[in-house]
């Protein structure tokens, strides 16, 4: 049985001297594993298509264990995520996010976050970045209500709250030597990425440290879900 599917690619494994397995994320929001036999023969025509984060739509034929890739055809590559170092280590970074939020099934809003990302992310990386990362930690369930305490439930005052690198959200107090003061402009950010796409965000004026700050926080709050260090965040924060 044959099926049409469009997707972006997040991870690709060899298989053997001559196959690889793709996995991307479908237009609905679902992880999909597709053998492509034979591209890494030289004169594969489907390899060009097979890259990490490129857009593409492919022809199976469903009826095996690992669904087999019959044609692709590239819709979009973001060539600018493939041109120099730093922007290959973003991609690895993007792609280690999507790898520990996908499943078999799963809302669309993912897919529609991811390729929102790769069509904004050409300037502004870090902000670019970290809002992306509380956006899918709000669309996976994940985000407390941040105008609150997590102690008391009261209305945060004018920024003034705590954060502890074990738990996602803010404290109206420091409990101990963990807790860290929440920078007020962490607060104003991270309201106004909740609220504006990411066109918006890219207008904004980028303060580099606390660009930087703003991402370390939400990686740590993506590690406290998964429950694991991200293999890829030290090389990111040396290269950003």
């Amino acid at each position: 049985m044959s099926k049409n599917i469009r997707g972006i690619i997040y991870k690709i494994n060899n298989s053997n001297s001559f196959d690889k397995v793709i996995t991307l994320i479908d237009n609905e929001g679902s992880r999909v594993s597709i053998l492509a036999k034979g591209v890494r023969k030289p004169n594969s025509k489907k390899a060009f298509s097979i890259e990490l984060l490129n857009y593409v739509r492919c022809l199976l034929l469903d009826n095996y264990n690992v669904p087999l890739l019959t044609e692709i055809a590239l819709i979009d590559e973001f060539r600018y995520l493939k041109g120099d170092y730093k922007s290959i280590v973003i991609s690895q970074f993007i792609c280690e996010i999507i790898n520990n939020f996908t499943f078999e099934n799963h809302d669309n809003e993912l897919f529609k976050l991811l390729l929102n990302l790769l069509k904004s992310l050409k300037a502004n990386n870090i902000l670019i970045l970290s809002s992306f990362l509380l956006k899918l930690i709000k669309i996976t369930g994940n985000l407390p209500d941040l105008s609150v305490y997590l102690d008391t439930e009261e209305k945060i005052v004018n920024g003034e709250a705590y954060t502890i690198d074990t738990s996602i959200g803010y404290y109206s107090r420091k409990i101990d030597n963990g807790f860290n003061k929440l920078d007020v402009n962490i607060f104003k950010l991270q309201k106004y990425f909740l609220d504006n796409d990411f066109k918006s965000i890219l207008k904004i004026k980028e303060d580099r440290e606390l660009s930087k700050k703003i991402l370390l926080l939400h990686i740590k709050w993506i590690e406290n879900i998964i429950d694991k260090r991200l293999k890829s965040r030290e090389i990111l924060l040396n290269t950003l």
